[in-house]
């Protein structure tokens, strides 16, 4: 069975639909809404949606499917499976291979990210020279590895394997690879904490990346209220998090079981992000796309058609900012829901 098929099937049968009642709309529009349940702590925002009334007070109702990383989710947005994702700038960009169906809205979220190796002595990118790392494709990770790497002169000396986000600790309890590519979250918190394997330097690289919310170009055209009720969503659901971090952990590890490790090794993962490293009041909370964002944005969009991987894209033309700005400013002059 496709993951297409999968996934419809599970949306179906095991109630990926997980939208509340509504008992003050009498037509919510639903979103069909793509998370990456690897990548924490924007699964917990997105956990915040599940759990809260937010959408129901927007005028929306939540489906919620979830992925392991943004390169698994590509195939159920060509499938039209799903109206909102989010993930890194790379498998956002490939949305858009074959033509510009979805815009990005606004930014999500701030995220380290590791190259993990087994052996203590490697400590920078020369030495894994002649070396095996396991990367999911298509995640960001993998190619703002392969740039270090051909800056450092071993591009073409280091072995790069496919290996999905869930499988990654496995790989390195079982040795089958010398160390994995990862951004920061459950599987970089797990392979530290169970001492599989250590970092290696970035340095010359940025350490800190930011990801991107996208939507499809037909859920902007046919529900633009929609689309506004929506980030307004996001961004209280930011500010709930923000506030009630214990219980949004509790939240996020009942309903992901597959992830093995405590609330202390979750949270360390929330300092990276500007939204969640400290409570946010709803007006604190900006997801407006800025000039720093489109910046590291063509970065990586330059980058990757050097590369040749994917197309030459300019990304301001592959953005929406108006109902960004719109949530921004109806949120800033008072206009949203109040829950207790």
């Amino acid at each position: 069975m496709s993951l297409c098929r999968r996934i419809l099937v599970a949306m179906i049968l095991a109630g990926w639909g997980l939208g509340v009642p509504v008992a003050w709309a009498a037509d919510p529009t639903t979103v069909r809404m793509g998370y990456q349940t690897l990548w924490n702590p924007i699964a917990e925002v997105y956990t915040v949606l599940r759990h809260t009334k937010i959408l129901e007070a927007n005028g929306l109702k939540g489906e919620l499917v979830g992925f392991t990383y943004g390169g698994q989710m590509s195939e159920a947005i060509g499938a039209n499976l799903l109206d909102a994702a989010n993930g890194g700038w790379m498998p956002t960009l490939s949305y858009f291979k074959a033509g510009p169906t979805w815009k990005i809205v606004s930014t999500i979220h701030d995220h380290g990210w590791f190259i993990l190796v087994r052996d203590r002595e490697i400590r920078e990118i020369p030495s894994l020279k002649g070396r095996t790392l396991g990367v999911p494709f298509g995640a960001l990770v993998q190619y703002t590895a392969i740039e270090l790497f051909r800056k450092a002169g071993i591009e073409k000396d280091v072995r790069l394997v496919n290996i999905d986000a869930g499988s990654l600790v496995n790989a390195m309890e079982d040795k089958s690879v010398d160390g994995i590519i990862v951004w920061q979250g459950p599987v970089s918190s797990a392979v530290l904490s169970r001492n599989l394997g250590q970092a290696v330097s970035l340095e010359g690289s940025r350490k800190i990346l930011t990801a991107i919310q996208a939507v499809s170009g037909d859920f902007l055209t046919k529900r633009p209220e929609a689309v506004v009720a929506f980030l307004k969503s996001l961004t209280m659901a930011f500010s709930y998090a923000s506030k009630n971090r214990e219980q949004v952990i509790d939240w996020y590890l009942r309903d992901h079981p597959q992830i093995k490790l405590g609330k202390a090794q979750i949270e360390a993962n929330w300092a990276a992000d500007r939204h969640l490293r400290k409570p946010s009041e709803i007006k604190d909370v900006d997801l407006r796309l800025k000039k720093d964002d489109f910046e590291f944005g063509q970065s990586i969009a330059d980058m990757v058609y050097g590369m040749k991987v994917l197309p030459k894209f300019n990304v301001r033309d592959l953005t929406n900012l108006e109902p960004m700005e719109r949530a921004y400013r109806e949120i800033q002059a008072g206009n949203y829901p109040r829950l207790n």
